[in-house]
């Protein structure tokens, strides 16, 4: 492993200056990464890197794998298992404005790669802990009341980083596997956790679109139904009125409490308009052929706004902010009444990523933004 030090020692000189504005951020993110890790900063200090001027695209993807070495070995000192995961994806989504290259490319499946082998691994010690202590999930210390808040969206990660897991694997017996694991959290989470599969945030939205897809391509017909159905029925006893992607970690107990009282007159700004996760929920029903089901509870949603942003390419798709593209934007009573309405309104063909490579880079992004979906999953 090439120390963080050798690394920036040998930095090209042309990104002098880059290097001088991120040096104390990037050493902080590399000390957080064994801790308290903060993944936007992360992400946002190795892109700030990846994207100094002067760096060839041959010198990019191996000055990329050169950084995951290092902070993989630091991240292999976390007690979350699955921080390993999270570095290798976020250092290879960083890599995805500059895919066309060749060299880049191969350098971001080889990074696709390690965090395939991550997850299987963190899922491996995840199922182990779960069929030991049915209360794995929760948090070893600071838990209780935070709970609350923090363990239903535990459960909706827990599922689509397992679910990814399947559609990073290179070799057949590693899909295998990652397909048992991801079938077999499935089931432990529905059968242990089934009053936390809750939509709570709309950051979970790109969580359940992975989950969902995945447990339709693995043909789970009962536990995708009631996967499709728990998360459902809370949007629908929230009469949709989940939390901010971005919800700040202070304002938590002020929504939950808005929740609890159904009112949310004082914190009108702490809830999401318009959302993803029904217009998820909506495309992933006929997967499983619930649309008469959702359509029963839809009027308990009037006036609910919900939307798709659907990217004209998938080379920003980690960027902040992304030009282009469709923004499509519903309303329950007025555009939808029926989940048929949605499929009728929606794009008869929608752009794909160019490459399997692209795919799996897009899906990370989302996961890791939170706040954009890979609706190709979806696109029937």
């Amino acid at each position: 492993m090439a120390p963080l030090r050798d690394i920036v020692q040998n930095w090209p000189a042309s990104s002098d200056e880059t290097i001088k504005l991120n040096y104390d951020a990037l050493w902080t993110v590399f000390s957080a990464t064994s801790g308290s890790w903060n993944q936007d900063q992360f992400s946002e200090v190795i892109g700030a890197v990846l994207s100094a001027p002067g760096i060839e695209p041959s010198f990019l993807g191996g000055l990329a794998e050169r950084m995951a070495a290092s902070f993989l070995e630091r991240a292999a000192q976390s007690q979350d298992p699955y921080r390993r995961a999270q570095v290798a994806a976020s250092i290879a989504v960083c890599l995805l404005p500059y895919i066309e290259s060749e060299a880049v490319e191969a350098s971001a499946q080889r990074l696709l790669g390690q965090c395939c082998s991550a997850l299987i691994k963190a899922n491996a010690s995840l199922l182990a802990d779960l069929q030991s202590n049915r209360y794995a999930l929760l948090a070893d210390t600071g838990g209780g009341l935070c709970d609350l808040y923090l363990l239903p969206q535990r459960v909706a990660k827990v599922l689509g980083w397992a679910a990814v897991s399947m559609l990073l694997c290179q070799e057949a017996a590693d899909r295998a596997e990652a397909e048992l694991q991801f079938s077999s959290l499935l089931k432990l989470t529905l059968e242990l956790y089934s009053g936390s599969v809750v939509a709570l945030s709309d950051a979970q939205a790109p969580l359940w679109c992975v989950a969902l897809s995945s447990a339709a391509t693995l043909g789970l017909q009962e536990a995708g139904e009631q996967l499709a159905g728990l998360v459902f029925h809370s949007l629908v006893r929230c009469s949709g009125n989940l939390a901010r992607w971005d919800l700040p970690p202070e304002r938590a107990w002020d929504y939950l409490l808005a929740r609890r009282n159904n009112d949310y007159s004082a914190c009108t700004d702490l809830v999401e308009r318009p959302i993803e996760t029904l217009t998820v929920l909506l495309k992933a029903s006929s997967l499983f052929g619930i649309e008469e089901i959702f359509d029963e509870s839809l009027w308990m949603l009037d006036g609910v706004s919900f939307s798709a942003y659907i990217p004209s390419d998938y080379m920003q798709f980690n960027a902040l902010t992304m030009e282009g593209g469709q923004n499509l934007v519903w309303s329950i009573g007025h555009d939808v009444f029926r989940t048929e309405d949605l499929k009728a309104t929606w794009p008869s063909s929608i752009p794909l990523p160019q490459s399997p490579t692209v795919a799996a880079l897009a899906i990370l992004a989302s996961l890791l933004s939170r706040d954009r979906q890979p609706w190709f999953l979806l696109h029937k």
